[in-house]
């Protein structure tokens, strides 16, 4: 869909705060088959709580939805009695469940993003759906020598925790995205289009790549309460 065209916003979320095990424990119980394991991604995006220039920072609401396959959590759905099985909430998500899920991060968040609601299904044959809430307050930076006729792109990258690309990679594209039908009301701004892609980014410190989710939220400045201050003053 495309309703974003004045502020660009890149975003990296920080899925998971929970108590997990090591990182490296994590990824030795990543499932069976071919690597890298293909995480599908589709965010939703819910809401634009407000946009600040003067620190950079802006918040949203929204969910994420991950799928993947994992053949050791395929079951018989006659003895199951049931064609899924489904973990709802923090507690049934992190202490009753006990397979492998993708730990998620957003690199630009302001503090940390708390686990909300969550949801997992397994589906028979092992197909896994992750649903996960977010809220967060995220760091971009902003061009603004073209306030206030300017426009941003604000960003939201998402990466896996500790796990390469030759591992783990987030799956997505343009039709992986999609908010209310409804037109977001944002002050000042207007949402021109919401994207996301997938790519590969080489650590500076190291010779690792990793697989980042990348959402762009395209923004436009509404000018006319700026301009109507500043010639026609009060």
């Amino acid at each position: 869909m495309s309703l974003f065209s004045s502020l660009k916003i890149v975003v990296i979320l920080i899925i998971v705060n929970a108590p997990l095990a090591s990182a490296q424990q994590h990824l030795y119980n990543l499932p069976p088959g071919p690597k890298p394991l293909q995480v599908k991604a589709f965010f939703y995006l819910s809401d634009i709580n407000y946009i600040n220039e003067q620190d950079e920072t802006f918040e949203i609401k929204g969910s994420l939805e991950l799928t993947w396959k994992d053949s050791r959590q395929s079951f018989d759905p006659q003895s199951e009695g049931s064609n899924y099985k489904l973990y709802q909430g923090p507690f049934q998500f992190l202490e009753v469940y006990q397979g492998w899920w993708p730990q998620l991060v957003a690199a630009n968040s302001v503090g940390n993003i708390p686990l909300q609601g969550v949801s997992l299904k397994i589906h028979s044959d092992g197909t896994m759906l992750l649903v996960q809430e977010i809220a967060a307050v995220l760091k971009s930076s902003m061009n603004l020598r073209k306030y206030p006729f300017d426009r941003q792109e604000l960003q939201i990258i998402i990466e896996p925790l500790s796990s390469f690309s030759s591992e783990v990679q987030l799956i997505s594209g343009p039709e992986m995205t999609d908010m209310p039908t409804r037109h977001l009301k944002i002050a000042s701004w207007d949402l021109v289009n919401l994207s996301a892609r997938s790519r590969i980014e080489k650590d500076e410190k190291s010779t690792h790549q990793y697989a980042q989710l990348v959402i762009y939220l395209d923004m436009k400045r509404k000018p006319g309460y700026t301009t109507w201050l500043v010639f026609v003053p009060l």
